[in-house]
């Protein structure tokens, strides 16, 4: 299985993929990641929904989740955007 994200951290637009447990995206985000998981109880990032559920919780906010197919599966906000909106 493979999914990617789409969001804000630290004020950048950044890209993660998460595929079959591992992480791939900016180094700095990846260890922020691994590090909370490893704060929180019963969290294994081999585990896909475990592995969405901590990236929103450390990105400041998530605009885009794309599954293996390619086509966005869900689009949604989670937590703080620093994302100017478009007018």
């Amino acid at each position: 299985m493979r999914y990617a994200i789409r969001g804000v951290w630290r004020g950048q637009e950044v890209d993660v993929t998460w595929e079959d447990g591992r992480l791939d995206g900016p180094a700095e985000l990846v260890i922020a990641i691994r590090s909370r998981a490893s704060r929180t109880r019963d969290v294994d990032l081999r585990r896909p929904a475990d592995a969405l559920l901590v990236l929103q919780q450390v990105m400041d906010g998530v605009d885009v989740v794309v599954f293996d197919r390619g086509q966005p599966a869900v689009t949604f906000r989670a937590g703080r955007s620093t994302r100017q909106r478009r007018k």
